[in-house]
């Protein structure tokens, strides 16, 4: 046993001796298991660096908001340019105001208002004036008075008014002015009376459609047993297809019956029918339609056509159109227009058809124009012709039709407005007439119209005001039967108001300054100079 573990020792250590002679050779001895690292990051340098030196002051960029709110004008063309305000919006302002004038002129306003405004609103108003000229009977007396309401709810809107007017003046024109003439055959006196009502949707409906009817009544009388009754009633449509398009439908029909001096009726109706497709982006918009129309028992198309293109602000704006209507002509029209003519025997309508175009738009905040050209096809025009047969003396006009005339408008209009500060509004528009068939001149009608308003507020309870008119002088016939025009007028009037106390203040009224004696009629010559002033009485009637 003792050899056999000698023999296994001696073994064990040449294997040992061997294993010591390998040792030249490369060999890897395992320490440790390997673990990733990540390098050592940079430390921050928190030195301070020093401040730059300031070589020069820092240029700031400021972005001011405009703070005028005085938004540009956009305006209607050849309209005024006044401040747009809704008609159901007013602070329950009431005024009187009375005065006196030098030609024997006295005066009363007043006007009340009575509701919130908002639901319900009712407008009172009253007028009475009357002036005696140096001319003998060359006086006239006026009165007018009208109520105006509405009530809304969340759905409709009813509306209406009740008006009454009275109007006297005498046939003065006669030549020469010594002739004798019974005072009945001089008075003219005209009364009228006005009703209208509608109805209109205030919100959406279930079909999507907006709908606005009204209703006309018209009771017209003269001191001559004339009696003219009217009746007129519009009902518009319009639906909105999508955000471009839209699709309007009107109807209107128009009924007067005149029953002259003759005991004779004379009878006359205009009835159309409207379809318009509209279509309107920020840019562009056009009205494309046809508009047949029955003048009495007469047919005829007319074309509603109408287009505009400018700039998205509407600062510049091109538009044009092709439109035409059939006006109803009434006993009324013709007395509002000229008041010593002769009661009509019979009445008619006109048909006109235009052709127009034009710009309009606004230069900055306060400026704003337009200007337009049209071309106009006149069919059946009235035409006031003074009458100067040995029982007329000239005093009297009588309506005439022409059967076809064309008549060129060329019109423009600027405006200047600061807030309630100053505004300016001038306009002007020059008719040219040719082509008649029946007339050898446009009797009555002014070649030539320009008119001008300014409005200063020159203190803190000063208003200064100044209005202009021109006229170009229309064509008449002279005694012997000559075509003859008269002199171009042009007329100015002054006024003032001050406030003296809370409510209370004065004012003054210049009219014609120039002491201009123009006729607007032949043989009719206006008042000259003449003045009248007062007091006015503002109040509220907010509790």
């Amino acid at each position: 046993m003792n050899k056999v573990f000698l023999i296994l020792l001696m073994l064990l250590f040449q294997v040992y001796v061997f294993a010591q002679q390998k040792t030249d050779k490369s060999t890897v001895d395992i320490v440790s298991e390997y673990n990733p690292k990540l390098k050592g990051l940079n430390k921050i340098n928190i030195t301070a660096s020093p401040a730059a030196p300031e070589g020069e002051k820092p240029k700031l960029q400021y972005n001011i908001p405009n703070q005028n709110l005085e938004f540009a004008y956009r305006p209607g063309l050849l309209r005024p340019l006044t401040l747009a305000i809704d008609e159901h919006q007013w602070s329950n302002s009431s005024y009187i105001k009375l005065g006196y004038g030098n030609l024997n002129t006295p005066f009363a306003q007043a006007g009340l208002s009575f509701g919130d405004g908002k639901t319900s609103g009712l407008n009172i108003y009253g007028k009475y004036t009357s002036s005696e000229g140096k001319r003998q009977y060359q006086d006239y007396r006026k009165f007018d008075a009208k109520a105006a309401g509405f009530y809304k709810t969340p759905v409709l809107e009813w509306s209406g008014s009740v008006e009454a007017n009275n109007f006297k003046t005498k046939k003065y024109g006669f030549e020469p002015e010594t002739l004798t003439i019974p005072l009945d055959s001089l008075h003219q006196e005209f009364q009228t009376f006005k009703i209208r009502t509608g109805i209109r949707n205030v919100s959406a409906n279930a079909l999507g459609i907006d709908y606005s009817p009204e209703l006309k009544i018209d009771l017209f009388a003269d001191n001559h047993k004339a009696i003219e009754r009217s009746f007129a009633i519009g009902l518009p449509f319009s639906k909105k297809i999508n955000d471009a398009f839209a699709a309007k439908l009107a109807f209107g029909y128009d009924y007067t019956v005149l029953k002259a001096t003759n005991q004779n009726n004379s009878k006359t109706a205009v009835l159309y029918i409207q379809p318009v497709v509209q279509y309107k982006s920020p840019t562009f918009s056009v009205d494309a339609g046809i508009r047949p129309s029955w003048d009495n028992s007469r047919f005829v198309m007319l074309p509603a056509v109408k287009a505009q293109v400018g700039t998205a602000d509407q600062r510049f704006t091109i538009l044009g159109g092709f439109e035409g209507r059939v006006k109803k002509n009434t006993y009324q029209y013709f007395a509002e227009t000229n008041p010593w003519l002769w009661s009509p025997d019979t009445l008619f309508n006109t048909t006109i058809t235009e052709l127009y175009g034009g710009v309009k738009g606004s230069l900055s905040n306060h400026f704003s124009y337009s200007a337009k050209i049209g071309v106009n096809n006149v069919k059946n025009q009235p035409l006031y012709l003074n009458d100067i047969s040995p029982s007329g003396d000239g005093k009297s006009f009588q309506i005439v039709r022409e059967r076809k005339m064309n008549i060129m408008t060329l019109g423009g209009e600027v405006g200047y407005n600061v807030a309630e500060q100053f505004s300016l509004l001038a306009g002007v528009t020059a008719n040219t007439f040719s082509g008649l068939k029946d007339n050898a001149k446009a009797w009555g009608l002014s070649p030539m119209e320009i008119k001008g308003s300014v409005r200063y507020n020159a203190m803190k309870d000063l208003w200064i005001k100044a209005d202009a008119l021109g006229l170009g002088g229309a064509h008449f016939l002279s005694k012997t039967g000559q075509v003859l025009k008269m002199k171009d007028a042009f007329d100015i009037s002054l006024g003032a108001e001050m406030k003296v106390y809370k409510g209370l203040g004065l004012w003054l009224q210049f009219n014609n300054i120039f002491n201009q004696q123009y006729q607007r009629w032949n043989q009719y010559p206006v008042y000259g100079f003449n003045f009248l002033g007062g007091v006015v009485y503002s109040f509220s009637q907010k509790k």
